[in-house]
């Protein structure tokens, strides 16, 4: 895959490098204090007053409370929050159900809420989901069920008839910020019901709420919404309880995760925690994952973390077979602007990590299918910056109703489900829809570096500062550097992966770099590399030692006689 790079702003001439790197970002020192004050206000949130006034009369009144969660971490970590945020206000009578993803359709479904009507429940608040529910609320009102909504999910044109909905993103929404995870619309929910009953005079005391920022920190962080000031400021306070203070969940995953809880980082989280959690969702029951947030006893949390880990390395299993057998359909499927792959034998819970793997190797937005039953798929999809799945897949359905038998989703990331008769036609259309509306140059991945950086400011002081500087994520991406490096040294790790010693052109020094996944083959006569990469610590056995991590790399067409892509 061919790739150029562009200055992120301005170029690098020297100086301060956070400052460099903050005003390429178009941040202000004074927006990385992040302080819970500087919080933003949940008065802004429409539906508010509305929906806290009901459950403050269900809290009060005793009423039977089923949360309706989803199976992610983002959907873990909001159901955690709620179930035991209402019990510190009062509730007695709540408890959670998350729709097991091979039993039901996601979110709150008339097949769901039938499902929970042996409960007798008085109220569901749904979280992380229920912004396209306008069946199972319809459902769930014919049975005398008040329905309050909070999710983060872009709205549809026709919004569920419920009692409330909190959605930073539904129409006539006044909070400034529309990047919130699901876990944090249920979070501001809370903190908007917490003054209510101060005000009615049901609590006597300001419970602390800054207590579950580590629920808010690993679902924002694992469901790659934008962080923006508002999400840093959750983030930053969430690790840092976690390093402090860490529940015996998350003290549990974090063990069987290998990471170091002193320099915990929003990449830990990312890369370790949340893919456990998530394997459980993909592969069995999302409960598994909320019992261990929720427990409170350390052995007990050491047995489902250990349970999590297990299930993630069978996901792992599973998704080297389903890659592996993705790289015969590619070669056919990327002469399209869309990727679109299918075989019978795929894991549904799985599909989704697929779409983000071919999405990153052919840069271009990627939809793949497993089988639900012997007539339907469901799908994964994900995109490519500029491309919203969530646009696109609306004007697909506006144009063809019968195409789809349901979607939602994000810009970035989609879901949907068809017959399996419409698959052909699905990817000849959509593909139709996407050449319409773009120009070939969306499909050309770029780049965007903070600088060529000198041999001196290559560095683990440099290293440290922008870790420090942290989190880092989506919409606040983590710097990266490029330029044209010597291979002094290599060697291969695990057939896939290579260390090198790296130095710039007539400098003195040589630096420890590491690529991931790369064809070792084409790195063998190779001397001369153009790179794109980052400043990093590598931590071992309470040793810390500067690393270059290449993000991506090929041959310099300066130094070599060709050019030649070497990453996977």
């Amino acid at each position: 895959m061919e790739w150029t790079i562009k200055d992120r702003g301005k170029m690098w001439l020297g100086g301060d490098l956070m400052s460099h790197i903050y005003d390429n970002r178009h941040v202000q020192v004074d927006d990385n204090e992040y302080i819970l004050k500087n919080l933003l206000h949940y008065k802004h949130l429409k539906n508010i007053d509305t929906v806290c006034a009901r459950l403050a009369h269900a809290i009060k009144s005793k009423q039977k409370i089923i949360i309706v969660g989803d199976y992610d971490t983002d959907g873990a970590t909001s159901t955690s929050l709620m179930m035991e945020v209402l019990s510190l206000f009062g509730s007695n009578n709540h408890d959670y159900i998350v729709p097991n993803r091979f039993e039901f359709n996601y979110g709150l479904s008339a097949k769901l809420v039938e499902f929970i009507l042996p409960k007798s429940p008085d109220l569901i608040i749904t979280v992380d989901n229920g912004i396209s529910s306008v069946e199972g609320v319809d459902f769930a009102n014919k049975h005398n069920i008040d329905v309050i909504i909070t999710d983060h999910h872009l709205a549809p044109s026709v919004l569920p008839n419920a009692f409330g909905i909190i959605n930073p993103n539904q129409p006539d929404d006044h909070f400034p910020s529309k990047n919130l995870a699901g876990v944090g619309v249920a979070f501001y929910t809370l903190l908007a019901l917490r003054q209510h009953l101060l005000d009615i005079g049901h609590l006597s005391s300001t419970p602390n709420m800054s207590q579950y920022l580590d629920l808010v920190a690993i679902g924002t962080v694992a469901d790659v919404v934008p962080l923006d000031f508002n999400n840093r400021i959750l983030v930053a306070q969430g690790i840092e309880l976690i390093k402090n203070n860490p529940r015996v969940g998350v003290k549990a995953l974090i063990h069987a995760s290998n990471c170091d809880l002193k320099f915990l980082s929003s990449e830990d989280i990312g890369f370790h925690i949340a893919p456990k959690l998530n394997a459980a969702g993909r592969l069995k029951d999302i409960s598994i994952g909320i019992q261990c947030l929720l427990s409170t006893n350390q052995s007990t949390a050491d047995i489902h973390a250990n349970q999590l880990k297990q299930l993630n390395t069978e996901r792992k299993a599973m998704d080297q077979q389903m890659a592996l057998d993705a790289t015969y359909l590619i070669e056919e499927a990327q002469k399209k602007s869309v990727i679109t792959l299918y075989k019978p034998e795929w894991h549904q819970g799985v599909i989704g990590i697929l779409a983000s793997k071919v999405k990153e190797k052919t840069y271009k937005p990627t939809f793949v299918f497993a089988k639900t039953n012997d007539s339907e798929l469901k799908g994964s999809a994900r995109s490519i910056p500029g491309i919203n799945l969530k646009v696109l897949l609306s004007k697909l359905d506006e144009e063809y109703p019968n195409l789809m038998n349901g979607y939602g989703g994000h810009a970035m990331a989609a879901g949907l489900s068809m017959n399996i008769t419409n698959l052909e036609n699905f990817s000849n259309l959509i593909c139709k829809k996407l050449e319409e509306a773009f120009d070939p140059d969306t499909f050309q991945k770029v780049y965007l570096s903070d600088g060529i950086l000198a041999e001196s400011d290559i560095s683990l002081k440099n290293a440290l500062l922008i870790e420090s500087n942290g989190p880092w994520g989506q919409g606040f991406d983590e710097p990266v550097f490029h330029g044209t490096f010597e291979i002094t040294e290599q060697a291969i790790l695990a057939n896939k992966h290579l260390k090198l010693g790296l130095k710039v052109k007539n400098g003195n020094k040589t630096f420890p770099g590491i690529i991931f996944n790369v064809d070792v083959e084409q790195w063998s006569n190779i001397q001369w590399i153009e790179a794109i990469y980052k400043l990093k610590i590598n931590r071992f056995k309470n040793r810390h030692q500067f690393q270059m991590l290449i993000v991506d790399a090929r041959a310099s067409n300066i130094h070599n006689k060709e050019k030649l892509l070497l990453t996977n």
